[in-house]
């Protein structure tokens, strides 16, 4: 029996939790009410420091002694120095004990980056170069967040996107940065004025995606869901080549018109190759 391509619950335009910075508590919004003006962060998951929801409400020692409380804390400290009162950050406001709050969240993240008036790209891989600005320049475009899934759509769909170093340092921001994300991303520069997404089609966006990793399989098709502009159910363990099938079956749904699905079946059939490649240590697209 095939798997329904919708999502069982509604996209939402903004989340329902946010971080007070001045707190460093958990705010819940009731779904009809005003979610405030609000920061968002994009970062590197580190294995066995982040911070979960209910960590947050439940804080101890032990936790506030990770990298991952530390981070969400300067995080903090730096929205509350920009003026603002709340900041969105993906390990503490997503109650993964919920299955459709979970599944819910996955599909609106692109609108919740839309809609942020700043996202804080933290580079726990990187610091300024005491030698020269070539050196740093390059040590910036080698960070591992740009070879991550999620942090793709972090890229794109904001207004604005700040680099911040190891030390919370402010390296530059989208614009002034354009050339080197450029060549990083092999993305055109003019995809990071987001008004042009809508524009792009499939064929254009599919390859952005590239060899990204994510740590589950079936991520390396969430992430890329609003920026195709689609929804679909979460079903972590049918794996990447079902999560690509059903991407597909949705993309055909959504753009019944479209003489790109074609294209795109092709794209998706190289994707789960060069996959195969990665993980059997051979690279059968040379």
């Amino acid at each position: 029996m095939t798997s329904q391509p919708t999502m069982t619950a509604p996209l939402r335009e903004r989340p329902r939790r946010l971080v007070s910075t001045d707190t460093l508590r958990i705010v819940e919004f009731p779904s009809k009410s005003p979610i405030p003006p609000y920061v968002i962060l994009s970062h590197r998951w580190e294995e066995g420091q982040e911070v979960s929801l209910q960590d947050m409400r439940h804080l101890s020692p032990d936790i506030r002694q990770r990298s991952g409380f530390r981070k969400i804390m300067n995080a903090c400290g730096q929205a509350f120095n920009d003026g603002f009162s709340y900041i969105w950050v993906d390990t503490c406001c997503i109650d993964k004990s919920i299955p459709w709050q979970l599944e819910q969240d996955i599909n609106s993240m692109y609108a919740y980056y839309w809609n942020s008036v700043i996202c804080y790209v933290y580079l726990n891989d990187f610091r300024i170069s005491r030698f020269s600005d070539s050196i740093t320049e390059c040590e910036f475009g080698e960070s591992t967040w740009f070879t991550r899934g999620w942090t793709l759509q972090e890229l794109l769909a904001p207004s604005s996107v700040r680099f911040f170093t190891a030390d919370w340092i402010l390296y530059g921001d989208k614009k002034n940065l354009s050339v080197t994300i450029e060549r990083v991303t092999r993305i055109p520069r003019k995809f990071f004025d987001r008004e042009n997404i809508r524009g792009a089609e499939l064929r254009e966006k599919m390859p952005w995606s590239g060899r990204r990793k994510t740590t589950k399989p079936e991520d390396r098709v969430y992430c890329l869901l609003g920026i195709l502009g689609v929804t679909m159910k979460t079903e972590y363990g049918e794996g990447e080549r079902r999560a690509f099938e059903r991407l597909r079956d949705v993309l055909r749904m959504r753009y019944p018109n479209t003489e790109e699905i074609p294209f795109i079946a092709c794209l998706i059939s190289s994707t789960l190759c060069a996959t195969s490649s990665l993980i059997d240590g051979t690279d059968r697209t040379q």
